[in-house]
């Protein structure tokens, strides 16, 4: 009994199928899209409203804003002479995976009360038709 009629070359499967197979550089990418897609959040801070500029605070200041589980670092950027925030950096985002619901604490610099919102936008990165559906 010959076997030959089980051997099935490359040619054949590609011309029988839909998909294409795919090299080794393009199942690295895949692969590689795979890693950072599981490493971004879907949401993304579109800006941070200052509702509340709290008083002594000063230009130079980290401020540590939590909201649930979520941690997000400030750099206090300008102050004015009573130590009311004119403006804040953001330094560093948690990844972002639910809207985050609920009130945002303040913690660190030299200043209180502080109080801030923060926009979520969905992430372009993931999500580039999102605005359109």
């Amino acid at each position: 009994m010959s076997f030959s009629s089980y051997v099935t070359d490359k040619r054949q499967l590609v011309s029988q199928c839909c998909l294409p197979l795919l090299t080794y550089e393009q199942r690295l990418r895949l692969r590689r899209n795979y890693i950072s897609a599981v490493t971004i959040g879907q949401y993304v801070v579109d800006s941070i409203d200052i509702i509340d500029p709290g008083i002594n605070y000063a230009v130079g200041d980290y401020l540590t804003l939590t909201s649930g589980s979520l941690q997000f670092l400030v750099r206090v950027q300008g102050a004015n002479s009573s130590g009311n925030i004119n403006s804040i950096t953001l330094i560093k985002s948690p990844i972002i995976r639910t809207d985050p619901i609920g009130t945002v604490t303040t913690s660190g610099g030299t200043g209180s009360d502080a109080v801030f919102q923060i926009n979520l936008v969905l992430n372009p990165a993931i999500c580039c038709n999102c605005a359109k559906i």
